[in-house]
C-alpha cells in the first residue's frame, strides 16, 4: 500500500511538473500563437520583402528595462531544392546601448524561399547576456 501511494505521489509531481513547463513555453498573455519565452529580451521582429529581385529585411530587438545594450548579427539564407539552407548574405554585428536596436538591409537574389536569421545577445544591468536566436522565412 505505501509503495502505491509514493509510486501516485512521485506520478503527480512528474505530471504537474511537465503541465506547468508546457503552459509556461506555449503562449504570452493575450496570444493564441506559441510564443518563446525569454527573460530579458521582449521582443523580436522580423520582416522580409521582394521586389525586382531585392529583398529588403528589417529587424527589432526590444530589451526588458534591466538591459544595458544590444548586439544583434544577421544571415540571409536561401532554401535548396533539397530542402537545405545556404548562406545568400550576412551583415556584421549591430549593437545599440539602449533598450531597442532597429536594423536593416538588402541583397540582390532570385525566387525562391529566404530565411532571416538574427542572432541576438542582450547584456543585462546586472552582469550576463542572454543569447537568442530567432528567424523568420517567406517565400518570393
Amino acid at each position: 500500500m505505501k509503495k502505491r501511494i509514493i509510486t501516485a505521489g512521485i506520478c503527480l509531481i512528474v505530471i504537474l511538473g511537465m503541465t506547468t513547463t508546457a503552459t509556461a513555453a506555449t503562449t504570452q498573455q493575450g496570444s493564441e500563437e506559441l510564443q518563446p519565452l525569454w527573460i530579458h529580451v521582449a521582443n523580436i521582429t522580423l520582416s522580409m520583402t521582394c521586389s525586382d529581385g531585392n529583398i529588403t529585411w528589417s529587424g527589432l530587438v526590444q530589451g526588458q528595462p534591466d538591459i544595458i545594450g544590444v548586439t544583434a548579427t544577421y544571415t540571409l539564407e536561401k532554401r535548396n531544392p533539397n530542402g537545405i539552407f545556404t548562406e545568400v548574405d550576412t551583415w556584421p554585428s549591430l549593437t545599440t546601448d539602449s533598450t531597442i536596436l532597429v536594423s536593416s538591409g538588402s541583397a540582390t537574389v532570385g525566387q525562391g524561399s529566404y530565411r532571416l536569421t538574427v542572432t541576438v545577445e542582450a547584456t543585462i544591468k546586472k552582469g550576463g547576456v542572454e543569447r537568442i536566436t530567432d528567424s523568420f522565412e517567406k517565400t518570393f
